[in-house]
């Protein structure tokens, strides 16, 4: 069946062809000498080519300090990449284009090319990786073959399309057991056809198992594969489970915070409809990046409440460190024993200098004047979402978030540097008195008292000869967020070995 398929769709004429000034294009820029002013003028010779490009390279998107009028000074403004991945990214809406007849649902398929060829891209730039424009082309490029496989097989794609019920994990099953092939493969095969980079061509292979890519593209296709991950997270219709996932890759493959993770989520956001205009293409809504994350803490909370707590409880870490943790009954959140047996459990390790260790505590000020404001039901919607939010942000990092007391938290940190536990502790500073006006009833933090105030202490290169057991960096965090409250509370400190000194 997969031979048969694939020898079809190469006899096929219906196969999606790239326009000639595409075409040539990508054939001159494998040539590393190339005159960019050759390329200026051939790009111009399409003048409606040329007008597309220029506008958008014009937009905020791309953020020019000077309005660029020509592609000539584009190409020397921005290098040749930005302007080859506009050229081809335009071409291949022209080409694929949208069937006047027929189920395929093209207004989700190019939402899908479009945020994620955006996320892919700010991720690349996040990493100030040099690809940002060939991830950006992946992302754009990556289902193409599901076009080609419809326009070959019509009804009987269509078919696997309504079997899927649009989830696109199902619809990769789904051509693999039926067809004995899937998309990945057929939008390589055509990308090759095409004489497009090999990097581009091996992206589009495996974006479906970014793990299994080459070692050379392994950097590209998790860009793209991230990319992805921001789509499924500001288009699904429960977001938590992609959002999970999204922080914890993010973490494992690129070293990236679920800080720097929701600053990119708001800037695809934005870009996504300003591009989407530039391209004359439909891609219905789409959340914002505020909503994803509300959305995610309810469904949370709602999960606290009823006490299903190991639902969305990463265990792996917490059952190897912690053997029968007590639990908070309020949140699931483990207890002070189990703080004190996690950070007991991963002390040796980071005092022998075979790791590090942080640890990040937290208190709640002010909890007795919102109970006096707004009731012991506000006091429990904080306490619940402070757990929620802390697991959001530490546990992709490896962290085990407990309750130590009523109104302070703890967070062990095995493995993570104290600067990255410090970033996502002042996250969290300014992110749960925002959540919890909005939990209230409230649409201004400023009109509940509720503040955090952070410490945070490390067992590394530098304190670990100051510290040198669980007792003493607990001793070090407690020190910090006495500073933190000392200084009018509101505020994140970090313990300074050489300043206890």
């Amino acid at each position: 069946m997969r031979s048969q398929i694939l020898k079809e769709l190469t006899a096929s004429n219906s196969l999606p062809t790239l326009p000639a000034i595409a075409a040539r294009i990508v054939e001159l820029t494998q040539d590393p000498d190339v005159a960019l002013d050759d390329l200026a003028e051939m790009i111009q010779n399409d003048q409606a080519l040329a007008a597309k490009i220029l506008r958008t390279i014009n937009s905020s998107y791309y953020g020019l300090q000077q309005k660029c009028a020509s592609i000539q000074r584009a190409l020397a403004l921005m290098g040749l990449n930005p302007v080859r991945s506009l050229v081809l990214g335009f071409s291949l809406v022209d080409t694929v284009g949208e069937d006047c007849c027929g189920k395929f649902d093209f207004t989700s398929y190019w939402k899908r090319g479009l945020l994620t060829a955006i996320g892919a891209r700010a991720v690349a730039e996040a990493k100030r990786f040099s690809g940002a424009d060939e991830a950006f082309l992946g992302g754009l490029l990556q289902d193409v073959g599901m076009v080609v496989l419809h326009r070959a097989l019509k009804e009987v794609y269509e078919d696997l399309l309504e079997r899927s019920n649009g989830v696109h994990a199902s619809l990769l099953a789904l051509e693999i057991n039926e067809l004995e092939t899937h998309h990945a493969e057929v939008g390589a095969m055509l990308t090759q056809r095409w004489n497009l980079p090999e990097e581009l061509v091996l992206c589009v292979r495996y974006h479906e198992r970014p793990t299994a890519a080459p070692q050379g593209v392994a950097d590209l296709v998790r860009c793209v594969a991230l990319g992805n991950l921001i789509h499924d997270a500001l288009t699904d219709k429960d977001p938590s489970t992609a959002l999970r996932s999204l922080y914890a890759k993010a973490q494992a493959w690129m070293s990236l915070t679920p800080t720097e993770i929701d600053d990119i989520l708001v800037s695809v956001g934005d870009s996504a409809k300003e591009l989407a205009k530039f391209f004359s293409l439909r891609i219905g809504e789409y959340r914002s990046d505020r909503e994803i994350v509300s959305e995610a803490e309810r469904q949370m909370m709602q999960f606290s409440r009823s006490g299903e707590h190991e639902s969305y409880t990463e265990r792996g870490l917490e059952t190897e460190l912690i053997p029968t943790p007590e639990r908070d009954g309020l949140t699931g959140a483990i207890g002070s024993q189990g703080f004190l047996s996690a950070l007991r459990a991963a002390c040796p390790a980071a005092c022998e200098g075979r790791t590090m260790l942080s640890v990040a505590q937290f208190k709640l000020d002010g909890a007795e004047a919102l109970v006096s404001q707004h009731g012991p039901e506000a006091f429990d919607e904080a306490v619940i979402g402070a757990v929620v939010q802390l697991r959001a942000l530490f546990e992709p990092m490896g962290g085990i978030v407990c309750r130590l007391a009523p109104t302070i938290f703890g967070v062990v940190l095995p493995g993570t540097p104290k600067q990255s536990a410090a970033i996502a502790a002042d996250r969290f500073r300014k992110q749960l008195p925002l959540s919890i006006a909005g939990w209230i009833g409230s649409d201004r933090p400023a009109t509940h008292p509720l503040r955090v105030s952070a410490g945070v202490a490390a067992i590394d290169d530098e304190s670990r000869a100051t510290i040198s057991s669980a007792d003493e960096l607990m001793s070090a965090a407690a020190s910090a967020i006495k500073d933190a409250r000392a200084s009018g509370g509101d505020a994140v400190r970090t313990f300074a070995p050489s300043a206890a000194a």
